[in-house]
């Protein structure tokens, strides 16, 4: 009887440990593919584009669009005068270059975006994603999640051998 429960436990925690390294492998094969194809995601740290994309949440920025193909609508990033990256919709396209305007904010951000300082369109978010994907960024998260997917890994393998 010990033996059978011993043995049901052992399937399940290897079951459970393959599936887990499987998700994160198909995650990092997810990343490196949208990075392959020009998506960068960014973290949105203000509330200005809410409810459309809400603060915290993981936006994903198609780096490979062209600048001449923004419309009015469109919801473009762009770096602003001190080099930060901004999210906005896109109010107004003129030969001097898009007017932008978060859609929670009343006024246009009074600068006139270019080709210059745009940095591609945004094509879809993650909501509060944004949140776990800094924690993930900082040097104990990378440490936290290096070490993480390597226990998952030990174990597997050390599940398979007994």
């Amino acid at each position: 009887m010990k033996k059978n429960i011993k043995k049901t436990i052992k399937l399940i925690t290897g079951s459970a440990l393959n599936v887990l390294l499987a998700l994160l492998m198909v995650f990092a094969a997810g990343v490196f593919l949208l990075r392959l194809a020009g998506i960068r995601p960014y973290i949105v740290m203000s509330g200005s584009m809410e409810p459309a994309i809400l603060t915290g949440s993981l936006c994903f920025v198609n780096t490979n669009a062209e600048f001449a193909d923004v419309r009015e609508g469109d919801v473009i990033a762009f770096r602003s005068a001190m080099g930060t990256l901004v999210t906005h919709r896109a109010v107004a396209v003129t030969e001097d270059g898009v007017e932008t305007c978060g859609d929670n904010n009343r006024v246009t951000d009074g600068i006139t975006t270019t080709e210059k300082n745009y940095v591609g369109e945004t094509v879809a978010s993650l909501p509060y994603a944004g949140y776990a994907f800094w924690l993930i960024s900082t040097k104990a998260g990378k440490s936290v999640t290096a070490l993480g997917a390597l226990g998952i890994f030990v174990a597997v393998v050390l599940n398979r051998r007994s």
